[in-house]
């Protein structure tokens, strides 16, 4: 049983180390946790003026969608005509990519903060400041079938992106590429966006959780979790029976008076006769 609780709270911590308690921006797509570690997304992006992840529809929708959305971490993406509302900007959303663009979130306002159940996020505003995009990074070293998930729409102008991904995980500095100064990711870019702002999730109707396959150390500390219980079931079934039959035997023993066996036949009254017999 301590082996298996061991298991556990080791499991647990893993998975929680891969969530930073703090997350200082350095840039769109870059912020330094309070162990001095870094989140880094520029390896998924793209500068070419396109969308890492374009037309994407909502996931798990039961019947196709015509709305769709594109994304691209760091660097701002143009999608539609001149005239279209997603010029430089990090989200958009479409109708099948072809008309109706609405601009959901632009690169310049990036801010690192918490989401769904603590996990870190990256919030954007759209130019207009009307409409607001949470994107919830998941550690993910293992690349399932997707990466990059659309939840849809929260209320309040507001949309939920999901994506799962090994560069969500915080890595040392040596991990990473070096820092070009003077690029749109540079650490001159965080200077006008306030180091301490937070985000806070508006009212929602439902409890928020995730809805995308967890990863695989979060099914391992599940499993481990549910064959703690299972074990502390056990032990509890045990423990209550050695308690009972103890208890059964301690009263028995104050209670019950034996009546000692005659060794001598016994008189009794006959009433029919009359006499004693």
């Amino acid at each position: 049983m301590a082996l298996i609780l061991i298991l556990v709270l080791g499991s647990i911590g893993v998975s929680l180390a891969q969530i930073p308690i703090t997350c200082k921006r350095i840039s769109p797509c870059i912020c330094r946790d309070q162990n001095g570690r870094f989140v880094d997304l520029r390896p998924l992006a793209r500068n070419d003026g396109t969308a890492r992840y374009p037309d994407v529809p909502i996931y798990g929708g039961t019947e196709p969608s015509k709305t769709v959305f594109s994304f691209n971490p760091c660097y701002g993406f143009s999608e539609g005509p001149s005239d279209s509302a997603c010029k430089d900007v990090a989200v958009c959303q479409s109708l099948n990519g072809t008309s109706d663009f609405l601009d959901l979130g632009d690169q310049r306002s990036a801010r690192f903060s918490h989401f769904d159940n603590g996990n870190l996020s990256i919030v954007y505003t759209s130019k207009d400041k009307f409409h607001y995009t949470v994107l919830s990074l998941y550690c993910a070293e293992e690349k399932g079938d997707r990466e990059f998930y659309v939840q849809g729409d929260l209320g309040n102008n507001m949309t939920w992106l999901q994506l799962w991904t090994k560069y969500a995980c915080p890595r040392n500095e040596s991990e990473i590429d070096k820092y070009e100064i003077g690029n749109t990711i540079s650490e001159t870019t965080a200077k006008s966006q306030p180091e301490t702002e937070l985000f806070t999730a508006p009212p929602a109707p439902h409890v928020v959780t995730m809805t995308a396959p967890p990863s695989t150390v979060s099914l391992i500390v599940l499993l481990l979790l549910a064959i703690l219980v299972c074990v502390a079931l056990i032990l509890a079934v045990l423990m209550g029976s050695v308690m009972i039959r103890t208890t059964r035997r301690r009263l028995f023993r104050n209670t019950i008076v034996y009546q000692p066996v005659p060794t001598e036949p016994q008189a009794y009254y006959d009433k029919s006769l009359g006499i004693i017999l």
